[in-house]
């Protein structure tokens, strides 16, 4: 992380999620049932299905976020359980209806947004080790970036993708 946004304020780190949130709201809002049945690639999940995921993460990441910031030790969350957690809600969610989605992301969002907006920078940067990375230190300003803001941009990226769109 570059030492710019180490300083970032909360409010400045919701601004930016919530321009990744709209632009993925946008994006899935106005897609037609084509698109929002095409698979998008890489994913093999449709774009409803992707979008659900981004939604349903939202909150799980906060409390993560807020674990840290507490000062409490984090769960004991490995990569595996969390693709074993994906797996079972892609194949349980296959079919996701849009309007269901498009609140979730809405309502995820503002309380992502409310939350982020509310944290210091210092509160942003405290740090504890997580088994999802390895074991290795995790900052709640990491968990942010990675897993909020570029969560949503990635997604969005292979929604457009499976839009046939670069």
């Amino acid at each position: 992380m570059s030492a710019a946004r180490t300083g970032e304020s909360g409010q400045e780190m919701a601004t930016r999620f919530a321009a990744a949130s709209e632009a993925l709201i946008a994006a899935v809002g106005g897609c037609t049932d084509e698109q929002w049945q095409a698979i998008c690639p890489g994913e093999g999940q449709s774009v409803g299905t992707v979008a659900r995921h981004v939604a349903t993460s939202e909150p799980i990441v906060l409390g993560w976020m807020q674990t840290i910031i507490a000062g409490l030790p984090m769960p004991e969350i490995t990569r595996e359980l969390i693709d074993q957690s994906n797996a079972r809600s892609f194949q349980k969610h296959a079919h996701p209806d849009r309007a269901e989605v498009l609140d979730l992301l809405r309502r995820n969002g503002a309380t992502v947004w409310a939350a982020l907006a509310d944290m210091s920078a210092e509160e942003l940067n405290r740090s504890a080790p997580f088994a999802y990375a390895e074991g290795r230190q995790v900052s709640a300003r990491y968990l942010a970036e990675a897993n909020l803001i570029d969560h949503a941009r990635s997604h969005l990226a292979g929604i457009r993708k499976a839009w046939g769109e670069v």
